[in-house]
């Protein structure tokens, strides 16, 4: 009986609010003034058209013209074969529209996406994503790369990358290629630039603008000089009382440590042990292993899920490097030398 009552107020529903059936070919329209004209087509919601086949609308004012299109929102527009939109257009001066094939646009209360998908290359491929109206010259949408991000005018294209507690130490990271390369920034070390190479700038002058501050620089003997520029445009260099990377306390959080740390053998030749002195914080954490040359470069990278984890350091130059051991809040850090 709940059945047949809901048919049947489905039915009322397409002949009492003057709905359109124009295709009897498993065509369904709801609503008010809704029209489904493509053969096994679907329009629900109000003044909206799904003429397309198979195609599908739900909500107010909106046209689905491709086949196996869908627009799901107000004033929209699926335009092409399997496009869908999902939204709201301008309502007085244009709907957002989409008229690629086999892709995604989202946006409300403007003519244009804030993100779009594109189709697939290949079977065994995936598209890509537009954030902003990201047109070529033709007026599609064409992403140039995996991710594309394009601002409006006046606006800034900028990707804010928030750790969840900047005051805490918390570490904004974004890698590049794997996890050794990379910018990682917080509230103690500022911003750090980790790579297994070298840092290369092609096409620009680097420019420093604090004149309190300079460049640093390693002499052979160890030692760090900073140079600062004087008014005649020479170098002045002031020998620093450590480098750079080189004392513990750079690389540790300010927080009190939850935990502490062995590292062993110590001098170590092929192999390292990190181990968790409190195993009741390794049983219910799980820790991110690193270690970091005397640049302040990561060199290696683990996560830890038990209370010790191994690294095989046959491979790194002799010297100093630092083990750091951090849950996200909390860190730890311990000196070793590789012989």
């Amino acid at each position: 009986m709940v059945m047949a009552f809901f048919v049947f107020a489905q039915m009322q529903a397409q002949v009492n609010n003057e709905n359109t059936i124009t295709n009897e070919q498993n065509s369904s329209a709801i609503g008010l003034k809704t029209v489904a004209s493509g053969v096994a087509s679907f329009a629900s919601g109000i003044t909206s058209t799904a003429s397309g086949l198979c195609s599908t609308t739900i909500g107010i004012d909106n046209l689905a013209t491709g086949d196996y299109s869908v627009a799901i929102g107000s004033n929209l527009a699926a335009a092409q074969g399997n496009s869908i939109v999902i939204g709201s257009g301008d309502p007085v001066v244009e709907r957002l529209t989409n008229k690629q094939t086999y892709s995604l646009m989202v946006g409300f209360l403007s003519q244009y996406p804030t993100l779009f998908v594109s189709t697939s290359p290949r079977y065994n491929k995936t598209g890509s994503i537009a954030i902003g109206n990201v047109v070529n010259e033709y007026g599609y949408i064409a992403p140039q790369s995996k991710l594309h991000l394009r601002a409006d005018e006046g606006e800034e294209a900028a990707v804010f990358i928030e750790s969840d507690s900047w005051e805490s130490n918390d570490t904004s990271l974004l890698y590049l290629g794997n996890k050794a390369h990379g910018i990682s920034a917080d509230v103690q070390e500022g911003m750090m630039y980790n790579t297994e190479k070298n840092h290369v700038f092609k096409g620009g002058d680097i420019f420093v603008e604090d004149i309190d501050k300079g460049i640093i620089m390693k002499s052979p003997d160890g030692k760090c000089w900073r140079g600062t520029l004087d008014n005649s445009g020479s170098l002045q260099f002031i020998k620093l009382d450590a480098c750079p990377g080189t004392t513990t306390s750079v690389f540790e959080n300010k927080n009190n440590s939850l935990f502490d740390i062995n590292v062993y053998p110590n001098p170590a030749d092929n192999i390292i042990t990190v181990k968790i002195a409190n195993n009741e914080i390794s049983k219910n954490i799980k820790l991110n292993v690193v270690i970091i040359n005397q640049n302040g470069t990561v060199v290696m990278s683990k996560y830890m899920d038990g209370s010790s984890i191994g690294f095989f350091t046959g491979d790194l130059a002799s010297g100093s490097y630092f083990v750091k051991v951090t849950d996200g809040h909390n860190a730890t850090t311990k000196q070793f030398i590789k012989k």
